[in-house]
């Protein structure tokens, strides 16, 4: 149950005005079993949006209700089909999503239609559709949408950052529902062509496009500054054949092929000889050596034949 209360009120006549019953409008919905969960209907996260006219309420069953706080019936019921707790529950305005999560995912869904969406896809802009799921390799604790100077809030933010059980936090870019931050602006290189480009021309021989899906890093081979000096390929800076990433670029791998074939043509025989020189070393070092400086005993027995 869900009260609302105006503060302004006096302490004599304060009495909600408000009354939500989730227990009731959730009842027989879920994947909670009732042995896992003693109360599925039990409420362990709240948010609005930022208008104050949308609610959701994640359950300790695995269930996320959708509220207009002026209607008493849910708009939307979104069930997590692991039936575990919502720990977190948050409204990402710029994209019409709702993000719920629980230890095992992070689920984003639609609460209103995305009439001036950032992404083309039709299919997953009516209310309720869900946008995607994020799993990860820990149990998720809580997240937060990492924003940056101008978005503090992260409300037009795409990158979500996960607590988890273990050391690092797990971090997570969305194109289709916000903009990279600045401090991470390196990702919407990654990402322009993808947005830019057909996955269904893969059958034209697209070398990033294999079975109609597109690979990022399959056919990218990361070098710092350095090896691009080394390489002689520092005229290449600027222009689409080596992509800024972080401390270094992206270039295609059959380019970093043939550029470092032509910088070092004896790599490979220099190469070769060098692991057959570790195996004959390898071989050296099974064989019975005599100790240094040691001398076999002399015979007692007739010495002078001992030659």
């Amino acid at each position: 149950l869900v009260r609302f209360w105006d503060n302004r009120s006096p302490d004599d006549m304060l009495q909600p005005f408000l009354n939500l019953d989730v227990k009731t409008a959730l009842s027989g919905q879920g994947y909670a079993a009732d042995y896992t969960v003693s109360n599925p209907a039990e409420i362990r996260s709240l948010a609005f949006d930022q208008s104050g006219i949308y609610m959701a309420a994640g359950t300790a069953g695995g269930i996320v209700a959708l509220y207009d706080v002026r209607s008493s019936k849910p708009l939307q019921v979104m069930e997590h089909k692991h039936g575990l707790p919502i720990h977190t529950v948050r409204f990402h305005t710029f994209s019409g999503c709702v993000l719920s999560g629980d230890e095992k995912l992070v689920k984003v869904w639609r609460y209103k239609t995305a009439i001036d969406s950032i992404t083309d896809d039709s299919k997953n802009k009516d209310p309720g559709s869900v946008v995607v799921n994020i799993e990860g390799s820990g149990r998720f604790s809580n997240f937060i949408v990492a924003g940056d100077e101008s978005d503090p809030s992260g409300n037009q933010s795409g990158v979500v950052l996960c607590a988890t059980d273990q050391p690092r936090m797990e971090s997570f870019y969305i194109p289709s529902v916000g903009l990279a931050p600045k401090w991470c602006s390196f990702l919407e290189n990654i990402t322009e062509e993808l947005e830019e480009r057909d996955l269904t021309k893969g059958e034209n021989g697209d070398s990033m496009i294999q079975n109609g899906e597109e690979n990022v890093f399959d056919n990218y081979k990361f070098v710092s500054r350095d090896e691009v000096e080394k390489l002689g390929i520092s005229n290449l800076v600027g222009t689409p054949l080596l992509k800024g990433y972080m401390h270094g670029f992206f270039m295609d791998i059959q380019l970093y092929n043939r550029v470092r074939a032509v910088a070092n043509p004896f790599e490979y025989e220099e190469y070769r000889k060098k692991k057959l020189k570790e195996k004959i070393d390898s071989k050296r070092a099974s064989r019975i050596t005599p100790k240094i400086g040691s001398t076999a005993p002399s015979s007692k027995v007739n010495p002078t034949l001992e030659a």
